[in-house]
């Protein structure tokens, strides 16, 4: 009876959250981070070209950091830190500074690119958090109403499902630990399961591991 009364204060602290937050609110609030990361990593490519067409921003960047890693790259490239027994190995001091300059401009050029893409990226995840603000702003009016309340309804009952899938994923987990637990705390939990209500078939006939099973 112990894990029945957890389990089921979870799901009614679940219903009661989503609830409050209302259905759309609550779907919209998972799907603008699964849309933004899906959008994001199929179109940042395209947005990070936009930004460099629009801009020129990336060719300023490219000769900034060249600029800087010519003098490091240089540096270390410099005949005065090699040993004179690897001069010939080193080659002659001006194909050394060619091959700096050269590193340099490669490592600006990819650095270049990356801060772009990962600005590209975000752009994307904040144009989508900005949508799904606009869709999200009439249902978080305060004021009471048909829709609100059909809302309210829809989100509680939305919660009550997810609390339902949360505790057979964690049952799932629990029936894993088994395994690796102590005796004595396995034998323990076996035994208030057992003892539970609907907790203990849950546990014995866990929809998530049959679905499992179906498809291993």
């Amino acid at each position: 009876m112990i894990i029945d009364g957890i389990l089921l204060i979870f799901i009614v602290l679940t219903a009661l959250r989503y609830g409050h937050r209302g259905f759309v609110v609550s779907v919209v609030s998972f799907a603008q981070w699964a849309g933004g990361l899906i959008l994001g990593l199929l179109f940042f490519g395209r947005v990070r070209t936009w930004l460099a067409d629009s801009t020129q921003i990336d060719e300023r960047m490219t000769e900034f950091f060249t600029a800087r890693f010519a003098d490091g790259f240089g540096q270390t490239a410099g005949y005065d830190l090699i040993p004179k027994s690897m001069n010939g190995l080193a080659g002659e001091a001006p194909v050394a500074a060619a091959q700096a300059n050269s590193a340099a401009q490669a490592a600006a050029s990819g650095l270049t690119r990356l801060i772009l893409s990962v600005a590209a990226f975000f752009l994307i995840i904040l144009a989508v958090k900005l949508a799904a603000w606009l869709i999200c702003l009439p249902f978080r009016n305060k004021e009471g109403g048909p829709l609100r309340a059909v809302d309210h309804a829809a989100g509680g009952f939305l919660g009550i499902l997810i609390g339902i899938f949360l505790c057979l994923l964690s049952l799932a987990l629990l029936s894993v630990l088994m395994g690796v637990l102590p005796e004595g705390a396995a034998v323990f939990l076996k035994k208030t399961l057992d003892a539970s209500s609907f907790s203990g078939i849950l546990y014995q006939q866990n929809p998530l591991l049959l679905m499992i099973g179906t498809l291993l």
